[in-house]
């Protein structure tokens, strides 16, 4: 084996000088590091042949930067808000909501949560659930505890309640003179589910209740209310003093004059609903209108509960009146109204005006 692969002594001589050799060429490499460059030098050793690496000149990817930009440059910290800036962010958002009648999704909607970030990246919004659940809740408590103390146990010395009912929901408003002011204040002390029987005496019973509760049963000075018989009993009932709603006065009115011209009404709202149900009908009737260099109107039905929408409706059919009979000819003709109708129609809506008021 030692003829195969002799064996060489190395003098120690030599020992010492490869290991100086080798420890000056760890000394010879340098790395020098700038802004924009890297530099590499090293040096080959006695032992061997390595590999040379000369200065390698390494772009900065950040051109243009200036000098000293850091990693906390490139970072965007978002600073959290006092809790009290929140709450109030949170009661103008839930306010917003409530007067502008906006669903609770506005919050979830992608390019609103934009806005609101570009506004005030620090600003979390509620969600939805925290909106209706929560928030909305809390407002409503303060909002009428805060009325409370303002109309029951304010300054205001007198007032007069404005009540309504329905199948199962009773509203009723109270209205005061503000006396540092002087001008009409107005507060909705409610519109709740009424599931009683609605008979004078539960009504009756009904708002002594609400009225304790506001602490107004000893301010009421009037209930104004419509000549629903129930409700005319309960305000009496109730001792207070009772003032009929003028424009439900004028309503009944206005209807009782109508049974005279009922005939012709009728007619008009037959050709009314045909106009609204037929989408030919109510094409042909634009396009006679565009002929004939009239605006293009669209007829209104009218409401049985509104005088007014009954005189809107005649209103409209007279303005159209050439157009409607052109079309009416050639659409239906058993729809057309005579001219005794017509007259009829030119001479009452004058006297309508006059109890519209405007």
């Amino acid at each position: 084996m030692k003829k195969v692969h002799p064996t060489v002594n190395i003098a120690p001589k030599r020992l010492e000088s490869i290991d100086e050799s080798e420890e000056n060429s760890n000394k010879n490499v340098q790395v020098a590091t700038t802004s924009s460059t890297i530099s590499v030098v090293t040096t080959t050793t006695s032992s061997g042949t390595r590999p040379t690496v000369t200065t390698a000149n390494i772009i900065s990817a950040t051109k243009g930067k200036v000098a000293g930009t850091t990693v906390k440059d490139y970072i965007v910290v978002k600073k959290p808000l006092p809790l009290i800036r929140t709450q109030q962010l949170d009661e103008q958002l839930i306010k917003m909501i409530a007067k502008g009648y906006h669903a609770f999704r506005l919050v979830e909607e992608k390019e609103f949560q934009k806005f609101v970030d570009m506004l005030n990246p620090s600003y979390k919004l509620p969600t939805r659930k925290t909106l209706s659940e929560s928030l909305l809740s809390k407002l409503y408590n303060r909002t009428i505890e805060s009325m409370k103390k303002e109309v029951g146990g304010g300054s205001a010395t007198a007032v007069c309640i404005t009540t309504d009912g329905w199948r199962s929901v009773t509203n009723h408003t109270a209205h005061f003179i503000d006396p540092e002011i002087h001008i009409l204040r107005t507060v909705m002390i409610g519109c709740l589910q009424f599931n009683e029987s609605h008979t004078m005496i539960n009504i009756s019973e009904f708002l002594k209740e609400k009225f304790r509760e506001w602490c107004i049963d000893q301010k009421i000075c009037a209930i104004v209310s419509d000549n629903a018989s129930n409700i005319l009993g309960a305000v009496r009932i109730g001792g207070w003093r009772s003032i009929s709603c003028f424009a439900h006065t004028i309503n009944l009115v206005v209807k009782d004059s109508l049974e005279i011209i009922a005939d012709t009404v009728i007619k008009v709202k037959n050709v009314v609903e045909f106009f609204n149900r037929s989408m030919p009908a109510r094409r042909k009737l634009k396009e006679i209108q565009e002929q004939m260099h009239l605006a293009p109107l669209k007829l209104k039905q009218d409401v049985c509960t509104r005088w007014n929408s009954t005189y809107d409706m005649l209103n409209l059919f007279l303005k159209i009146k050439e157009a409607l009979i052109a079309s009416i000819a050639i659409m239906r003709a058993e729809l057309t109204l005579t001219p005794n109708d017509w007259m009829i129609i030119e001479k009452s809506l004058p006297i309508f005006h006059l109890l519209r008021g405007d």
